[in-house]
């Protein structure tokens, strides 16, 4: 494993919080990394969520369950269409995640997605 690869494989993200700082409101498409299921298939989980502006929506860890063990769902695109149109979108690696984390915040601003660090509202 190469040194870059090892170092992304540190840097995931299983939970986050999505705040909408944008003038206008957001559909935000969450897509999680393929996971390989018995028969080979490879199956990316997707999740369709509205953030209002001003408003944060908070997403919680997600599990596959298989007969003898759990897997974690790490996300690996945001993608976000503002309601005046334009497209955004952030990937893994996300700037900042050092180390795997349930607790990280994703700031949607009009001309970007930020990759912000810990949620702040979990530290408290």
């Amino acid at each position: 494993m190469s040194a870059q690869t090892n170092r992304n494989y540190r840097r995931k993200i299983y939970a986050c919080a999505l705040k909408n700082v944008s003038d206008y409101d957001a559909k935000v498409i969450l897509i999680y990394e393929g996971i390989e299921y018995d028969n080979g298939e490879i199956k990316n989980t997707r999740l369709d969520i509205d953030v209002e502006k001003g408003k944060t929506h908070y997403l919680s860890e997600r599990l596959i369950t298989r007969r003898t063990y759990n897997i974690r769902e790490v996300i690996d695109r945001v993608e976000v269409t503002l309601s005046n149109g334009t497209k955004l979108e952030l990937k893994a690696p996300f700037d900042g995640v050092e180390n795997p984390t349930a607790d990280w915040h994703f700031v949607i601003e009009n001309t970007q997605i930020k990759s912000a660090g810990p949620t702040p509202e979990f530290g408290k």
